[in-house]
């Protein structure tokens, strides 16, 4: 038997007592997939959910997007999901590509970034000129939006071409 490490991305912070009954049926999972679950570590996602690590026995050796496959099954983000999908056909190994990321480093407050934006935005409505300062942070906020906007179009197009068997 070979043993495989399964890691899934839970976006949402769970009460015990669902984390519990989530564990339960995903060695269900498992179990229905011909898999032994030796060992489950839970740890937190920066305050945002879950992370999972599903230590498990197979008898057979799984390819790159089998493995994503069952990550898939056993709840995994889906834009985790479709990153490593991607991984996958561009060759990239599972083995060096198959993170988790808890460590937030440095991230600038969004709340903050909005209401300034909306402010600016606000005072250029009112014809009030705005310094050169003001005006790249008005350009970047909005170019970044357009680029979220456009990537999360293309992950959406992506994900139902994947889903469909495209």
């Amino acid at each position: 038997m070979k043993k495989i490490i399964f890691k899934t991305d839970l976006d949402i912070t769970l009460n015990e007592e669902w984390l519990k009954e989530w564990v339960r049926t995903r060695k269900l999972i498992l179990k229905n997939l011909g898999f032994k679950v030796e060992d489950v570590v839970v740890k937190p996602s920066s305050k945002r959910g879950h992370h999972f690590w599903w230590h498990c026995m197979s008898e057979k050796e799984l390819s790159d997007m089998e493995i994503v496959k069952v990550q898939f099954l056993l709840g995994d983000c889906i834009g985790r999901t479709l990153v490593n999908i991607k991984r996958v056909k561009r060759g990239y190994p599972m083995s060096r590509g198959n993170k988790l990321f808890s460590l937030v480093l440095w991230r600038k407050d969004p709340n903050e970034m909005k209401e300034n934006f909306n402010k600016l935005l606000d005072e250029l409505k009112e014809g009030k000129k705005l310094t050169k300062k003001e005006r790249r942070f008005i350009v970047r906020y909005a170019s970044n939006l357009q680029k979220i906007v456009e990537k999360y179009s293309e992950l959406m197009k992506e994900g139902q071409e994947i889903l469909k068997g495209g």
